[in-house]
C-alpha cells in the first residue's frame, strides 16, 4: 500500500520480460548524478546490463552514484562520464565510444527557469540585453 492506502498497480504481467529487455544491453543514463537518475542507474545495474554509462554534468553527484553502484553491485561494466547534454560534440563522442542501445534521459531541466531568473541571465551563459521588436537594444 502507498501512503493513501491504495493497492499497488502492476504495470506489466511478467516482470522478467521487462527486465530482460535491459539485461545484457549497453545503457546510458543522462542525469545519473541526480536523485532520479542515480536511483534508475542503481536499479538497472542490478539487472546486469552489458555496460552502464552514467552521464552527468555534476561531478559530485556522478561520483556518489558511481561509488554506490560500484560498491553494491558486482560484476558490472560501469563508466562515469562528465558531460553537459547541451554540448553536441561531447555527446557524439560518448555515443561513438560507448554505442548505447538504450538511453534513459533523466537529466532535469525543471529548475532551469528558476535558476535562470535567480541569476538574472541565461543558464551558464551571458546575461542578455533586452531587445525591442525591431531587434535594437531596448532602453
Amino acid at each position: 500500500h502507498d501512503l493513501l492506502g491504495r493497492e499497488p498497480i502492476s504495470w506489466f504481467q511478467d516482470e522478467e520480460d521487462v527486465l530482460g529487455a535491459y539485461r545484457g544491453k549497453r545503457i546510458l543514463i543522462t542525469g545519473a548524478g541526480g536523485s532520479i537518475g542515480s536511483e534508475l542507474a542503481y536499479q538497472l545495474a542490478k539487472i546486469k546490463p552489458a555496460q552502464l554509462v552514467l552521464l552527468d554534468k555534476d561531478e559530485n553527484g556522478l561520483s556518489d552514484a558511481y561509488l554506490r553502484i560500484e560498491s553494491e553491485v558486482k560484476g558490472i561494466s560501469l563508466f562515469p562520464a562528465v558531460a553537459d547534454i547541451r554540448f553536441l560534440a561531447r555527446l557524439e563522442s560518448l555515443f561513438s565510444d560507448f554505442r548505447p542501445e538504450v538511453v534513459f534521459h533523466a537529466a532535469a531541466t525543471r529548475l532551469a527557469a528558476v535558476s535562470t531568473a535567480a541569476r538574472g541571465g541565461a543558464p551558464d551563459g551571458p546575461a542578455t540585453t533586452p531587445r525591442s521588436e525591431s531587434g535594437r537594444a531596448a532602453g
